[in-house]
């Protein structure tokens, strides 16, 4: 890495990407107290902050930087945001209610559903590309329930699946979840028709947040108690090549660090076919 004479970026190299990103390293945005969930609505060049003192959703205009319009009282304490893929709909999670809520985004202005009871403490929100499904992973309870878009209900209970499922990540074919086990130091790949595990992947430390690139090749994993991050890169399964759950078994040997100048990237090969 280094820094522009003035300070103002940082660039960083890849060797695996054969590129640099820039960083800036001096723009903040002010939205209010202690802002943790982020969500982008592409279309309409915003992005959504969730304040938890202040029960509150904040857009931030990304063109210009700044807040735009009120903020959208949601109430509780906000932890995690889903966007539907049309946009259309805002998915906000109460960590302290156990609850979710949907806002209408379609409107002139917001519009906030009625709560729809999870349980425990949900931190992680998950819509599948096609936008039929949500899916909230429970921190407490360590467990994955399923909120129908078009009814706005919970389609059956919660299923326990992790020790501490503190979010959850949807595969771009709407196929798999991938759950971060915080309780477990662990990721698990997730059936999501059946909510059944089936794979997961050992990690040098504690899982929290969870993303997968725009295109569908990557999983990211923050890992904060050791400043790092791991992703998984997409592989596929060559002709001939090795039966996918003989490769499974292997992936915990699959692990290969690397120790760049600032802080740790974990590469993690997961060939699950996605």
């Amino acid at each position: 890495m280094a820094l522009s004479p003035d300070g103002r970026y940082a660039y960083v190299t890849s060797i695996d990407d054969g590129g640099v990103s820039v960083v800036d390293t001096h723009t903040t945005i002010p939205v209010g107290s202690r802002p943790t969930a982020i969500v982008f609505s592409p279309t309409r060049r915003l992005f959504y902050v969730a304040q938890p003192d202040a029960g509150t959703v904040t857009a931030v205009d990304t063109a210009s930087n700044t807040v735009t319009g009120a903020p959208i009282p949601v109430g509780g304490q906000p932890g995690a945001l889903a966007l539907t893929p049309d946009e259309k709909r805002l998915y906000v999670a109460d960590s302290a209610a156990g609850t979710v809520r949907a806002v209408d985004m379609a409107g002139p202005t917001p519009a906030v559903g009625p709560p729809v009871q999870v349980g425990g403490a949900p931190m992680g929100l998950a819509v599948v590309p096609d936008g039929t499904r949500v899916y909230v992973a429970d921190s407490a309870g360590g467990t994955l329930a399923v909120i129908d878009t078009a009814t706005g209900t919970m389609t059956g209970a919660p299923v326990a699946l992790a020790t501490g499922a503190f979010d959850v990540a949807s595969a771009r074919d709407s196929r798999r979840l991938y759950v971060a086990d915080a309780g477990a130091d662990a990721i698990l790949v997730v059936d999501a028709t059946t909510l059944t595990v089936t794979a997961r992947v050992a990690l040098p430390s504690t899982p929290r947040w969870l993303a997968v690139t725009p295109d569908g090749s990557r999983l990211l994993v923050t890992l904060p108690s050791v400043g790092s991050l791991a992703g998984r890169h997409r592989r596929s399964r060559p002709p001939g090549g090795p039966d996918p759950g003989r490769e499974r078994a292997a992936w915990g040997r699959r692990l290969r660090r690397r120790t760049p100048r600032v802080g740790h990237q974990h590469r993690l090969q997961l060939p699950d076919g996605s």
